[in-house]
């Protein structure tokens, strides 16, 4: 009897091995993994939130909601439904931080400084960080991961946006990452924005 349940365990590891190693490859990405913040589902939304109708992603569909954006408001005028910006009492909060990720100094002019916020676009000092303002709020990538300024020309700066967003084995893995739309150019000390096209 021993010898004969010995032999059926045998037998049964050998078709379970036999079994695993002639089963096809999964190519399906690893399961979100159970949790409050449910990150590949924020991810998700956020990528179908830029789909159009008929479920395709335009391309540079950014840069032309912010020109359309831009174009609607050079025609407004005066036109405001009786609200003005006279009308608005700022709230708060004034303690919401966040992660920074580039940061450049101008070479002869140390107390002027540009940083990148990973979802807060451009910001701008020049009174050494006592005082800091965006330089761009509507750009079409906020996540300012990288700049670099021309030093024989420290108007010019370039920011590349979007942080990485890539699966291993294991699982998913900063899933938190904001999608960016390439790199911009600034000639004007961060004032206007342009898109480089090849990074569209």
């Amino acid at each position: 009897m021993k010898g004969l349940v010995g032999s059926g365990l045998v037998f049964c590891l050998g078709a379970a091995c036999v079994v695993l190693l002639l089963s096809p490859p999964s190519n399906r990405l690893p399961e979100p993994r159970v949790g409050y913040d449910q990150p590949l589902a924020n991810a998700m939304f956020r990528y179908q939130k830029r789909l159009s109708e008929d479920g395709q992603l335009p391309d540079n569909a950014w840069m032309r909601a912010k020109s359309a954006r831009d174009e609607l408001i050079r025609h407004q005028g005066q036109n405001r439904g009786g609200v003005g910006p006279g009308s608005w009492t700022f709230l708060g909060p004034t303690n919401v931080g966040g992660r920074i990720r580039a940061i450049a100094i101008h070479p002869t002019v140390p107390t002027t400084m540009w940083i990148g916020a990973t979802s807060g676009g451009v910001w701008k000092t020049t009174d050494g960080g006592a005082t800091w303002q965006p330089m761009d709020d509507f750009l079409p990538g906020i996540a300012v991961n990288c700049m670099v300024l021309d030093k024989s020309n420290p108007n010019v700066l370039y920011v590349g946006t979007g942080e990485g967003f890539f699966e291993t084995e294991e699982g998913t893995t900063n899933t938190a990452c904001i999608r960016g739309a390439g790199i911009f150019k600034s000639t004007d000390g961060g004032l206007n924005w342009t898109q480089v096209a090849s990074t569209a």
